[in-house]
Formats: structure tokens, C-alpha cells, sequence
């Protein structure tokens, strides 16, 4: 049950994550990979599915997808046949709160067999919620690994998120829609904020 509200409270790091790997080079490559998500709020490692402008996260009992191009979160929990729906802060395209700032080239580099360049990145949302590290990125747009600093003007937060078991290939649209059946419910008090995607930071 722990790991279930951690992978809750971790909703707003990941979607703070997921919008820029989203975006990256408006990539419309589909694939299957291992995440592995570092943040001050503890670790994560989920099975991840992403086709363009949407992701799915699975880790143990709950299952995140995020509908970049609807802008919202449905998180799910597969026993209890439930979900509830969060909107997203930073959808991509022309409606999109999160806008790079910079992306700068730093050359090519291997991550866990896979080849990228590397990015220093610079991101900011209307709120003035920053982003700011490095990136590393395939050709075709793949995030294989960020290492990131979160601001809001007033307190930092460091999250690193790598992929491994990277699997490149068309994926089933259906793993991005709500299972018939799940009930909807609502999203808990206390766990929204000012952090993109709605993350308070730590010690708020």
C-alpha cells in the first residue's frame, strides 16, 4: 500500500517529466521501456508505454496514463476498478504552459546500450516553475535519461528519471484508454500544488 501512495504522490514529478519527453523533437516514435524515477519523495520504477502525446506507467497496483493530447491524468487501480482524473499543467503543442527556454547540443554519449545526444535543457511553465539539467535523447526523440532540477522560485527539487529494456514498435491504443468497468473517483485532498504538474515541494 506504501508504494501505491508514493507512486500517487509522484504524479506531479512525472508529469512534470513526461511533457518534455512528450515533446522532445515532437517525436512520433512508440515504444516500450523500463523507467526508473529518483525524486526527494523516494524511487520508482514502472513499466512505461508511450505513443505520441500519450504514456502509460505501470508499477505494481496502480497505473498512471497520461493523455497529453486531452491534458489529463488518469491514474488507475486495476483491484479496485477505480480511477480518478487529474488535469496535466503542461500539455504539448500550441496549448502547452511548458516552453523550452533553451536546448543546447553537448554531443553524443551511450545509456545503458542505447545511443543519444546529450542536452543541456531549460524549461519554464506560466507560473514560473522551472526545469533545468541535462537530457539525453535519441534521434528519434526517445528521453532516455534526465537528470533535472524542479524550482519554484523558492524551493528545489532534484529528480533523474533513465529508461532501460528499450523496446522501439507500434503499441496497442487501447493501453491509453480507462478499461470499461473502472469507476471514477475523486482525487484526495492535499494532493495538489505548485509544482508542474500539480507537485508540492518537499517541506510544504
Amino acid at each position: 500500500m506504501k508504494k501505491i501512495v508514493l507512486f500517487l504522490l509522484l504524479t506531479g514529478f512525472c508529469a512534470a517529466m513526461a511533457a518534455p519527453s512528450i515533446q522532445a523533437e515532437d517525436s512520433r516514435a512508440q515504444y516500450s521501456a523500463v523507467e526508473h524515477m529518483s525524486t526527494p519523495q523516494g524511487d520508482v520504477e514502472a513499466k512505461v508505454f508511450v505513443m505520441p502525446g500519450m504514456k502509460r506507467m505501470e508499477m505494481h497496483d496502480a497505473t498512471q496514463i497520461f493523455r497529453f493530447d486531452k491534458g489529463v491524468i488518469w491514474v488507475l487501480m486495476p483491484r479496485q476498478r477505480m480511477y480518478m482524473e487529474k488535469p496535466i499543467a503542461a500539455a504539448p503543442g500550441g496549448s502547452a504552459n511548458l516552453k523550452y527556454i533553451e536546448r543546447k547540443k553537448l554531443g553524443k554519449e551511450t545509456v545503458n546500450g542505447i545511443s543519444a545526444t546529450k542536452y543541456k535543457t531549460v524549461a519554464q511553465d506560466s507560473q514560473g516553475n522551472r526545469l533545468e539539467g541535462l537530457s539525453w535523447l535519441t534521434d528519434d526523440g526517445i528521453l532516455v535519461k534526465n537528470d533535472m532540477q524542479v524550482s519554484d522560485g523558492a524551493r528545489n527539487a532534484q529528480i533523474k528519471t533513465e529508461i532501460t529494456d528499450l523496446k522501439v514498435g507500434e503499441q496497442d491504443p487501447s493501453l491509453f484508454e480507462i478499461p470499461q468497468g473502472f469507476n471514477k473517483f475523486s482525487m484526495p485532498s492535499g494532493m495538489s500544488g505548485g509544482m508542474p504538474g500539480g507537485m508540492k515541494m518537499p517541506g510544504r
